[in-house]
Parts: structure tokens; sequence; C-alpha cells
């Protein structure tokens, strides 16, 4: 049955204010179901779920077009990125429950890399460095060939719900909730061994429910999207995506509500949603896009 939420009419008028820049994105698919998206070069990877389906497929993207990969996951998406691999190629990395494996998508071949204690979620790659988050607040990595698992010093304290990862070399990338009253949302850069911290952004979550996703590394620069899942009226009317550049941050425009972003190779990705769910402006039952376009960051 369609869902209706007290906050429609609100976020109808805050999506009247909302800058035109997803206007002339390219839709790549759709899905009935949330999804994070993570991209590398000129690939992507997002979970899919056909209408009337609780069951997500892991999609990729490619020049070639959008394929759907044997890969899935029921009522929750797939936990895969794609990124540098071990040879320099992109490569793949998806979790089925404690394991970590590289995907072959054409042949679907699985490879066991890693194996943590609990169920790994937000898996990232560079070269033959793994990391992910396990649990509320546990950080790990490994190194492809290697035996054994080391815990990443993580901040934000015992209290933090960690969100995503981003990776680039040994530089890790930390979204997360500190459980705090202001500036609770907040966007982490350390070395993988916990050393040179130091926090990029933070926002209070408040009413709108706001947070940051999409930890992406392009072109040296950090990127990721400042989203408002709840009461729009408590948002700027659109999502801000931020780039970081040593020490420096410039802004576009994005959708209100996101499930997940990317950048790569100088393009925007993203999966839309409302409420944090596949909705439409009106809190009924409508699909989420996936969508790809180039924004003007100033």
């Amino acid at each position: 049955m369609p869902t209706k939420l007290p906050w429609a009419a609100a976020l109808t008028a805050v999506l009247l204010l909302t800058p035109a820049a997803s206007a002339a994105a390219a839709t790549l698919g759709q899905s009935s179901l949330p999804s994070p998206i993570r991209a590398y070069r000129d690939q992507a990877v997002w979970s899919a779920a056909p209408a009337g389906s609780t069951t997500s497929t892991l999609m990729l993207s490619q020049p070639g077009g959008v394929t759907a990969l044997d890969i899935h996951r029921h009522r929750a998406p797939v936990q895969a990125t794609v990124s540098r691999g071990p040879s320099g190629k992109p490569a793949i990395v998806a979790v089925g429950g404690r394991e970590l494996f590289l995907l072959d998508p054409a042949t679907g071949a699985r490879t066991l890399v890693a194996t943590g204690h609990v169920a790994a979620r937000s898996p990232v790659l560079w070269g033959d460095r793994l990391a992910w988050i396990e649990g509320r607040d546990r950080i790990y990595t490994a190194t492809i060939g290697n035996k054994g698992v080391r815990k990443v010093a993580a901040p934000g304290g015992g209290g933090a719900l960690l969100y995503e990862l981003g990776l680039l070399g040994n530089q890790l990338a930390i979204s997360l909730n500190d459980g705090g009253t202001e500036g609770d949302a907040q966007v982490w850069l350390q070395e993988l061994d916990g050393s040179r911290r130091h926090l990029v952004r933070k926002v209070s979550s408040g009413e709108g429910d706001r947070s940051y996703v999409g930890l992406s590394f392009d072109g040296g620069a950090l990127y990721f999207a400042q989203v408002c899942s709840g009461d729009p009226s408590g948002c700027p009317g659109h999502g801000i995506a931020y780039r970081y550049r040593s020490g420096r941050v410039s802004t576009a425009s994005v959708p209100l509500d996101l499930g997940g972003f990317a950048q790569a190779n100088g393009a925007s990705y993203w999966v839309t949603q409302n409420y944090g769910a596949c909705l439409d402006e009106q809190g009924e039952d409508a699909p989420c896009s996936v969508e790809r376009t180039r924004l003007r960051f100033r």
C-alpha cells in the first residue's frame, strides 16, 4: 500500500526550490529499495530491487551498458565497492556475511580475500588494501594475499555509529554520527594506522536528519554529500555535495535526499530517495532513480 507521510507538503515546496542539476542527469536504472553507490573510473556498482521485490541484485554500470551480477541480498542492499584492484585495474569487492571476496563480473567467480568477525559493511578497496566496518563502531583492514586482519583506531568514541568509509592509498575517510546533540554528523580523514586524523566537516542532524553519504576520492580530492532524510523544513531546499582538497572546500547542489552518492572520473553518481525510502514527494511508493551527471563545484 502507498505510504503517506506528514511532511509531504513541506517536501513538495522544498523540491520546487531545488536547483535543476539532476534534470540533465542520465538515468542508469531504478530500484524499489534505496542503495548506496560506488564508482571508480568509468564504472559504478549499486543494488537494485524490482517493484514488489525485497531482493536486491548488484548492478554494474560500464561504458557498454548496465549488467546485473549474480550476487543478491534479501531486504537490504548488497555491500560492495568498485575501485583500483591489486592489478591496478578496476575490481569489485562484495560482502557475503563475514566474508569479503573479489568478484569477476565476466564469469561470476568469487575469490575470498578476507574474513571478518561479524557481518561486514561499507567495504573499500585500494590496490591490495581493504577496509570495512563491523558492528556500530569497529573498522578493520587487511591486505589481499596476507592472512589476518587488523583493527583500525576510529574517531567518535564508543557512542559513535559509523556509516561509511572511503579509501585512497593509506588515506581513510570516515562518516559517522557521534551520538551528541551538536555537530553529531561528521566526516573525518586519517591514515589507516589512525594517525594524522582531522575533522573535515560536521553538522547537527536535527529534525532534518542530516547526514553525510558517498565518501569518494577522485583526482586527489575527497567528495561526499550532505543529505536530509527527515523534516525538509530544516534543510536548505537541496542536498549539498562537497569537494575537499588540501583544506579547501567547494560545493554543488544535489537532490535533497540520497541513498548513495559517488564521484569518479569527473562524474557524479547518486541514488535518489525521499524520507530515507523509495517514495515520491507526496510520500507515496515510487522507484528510486540511479543517475549520473557532472556537477559544477564552486
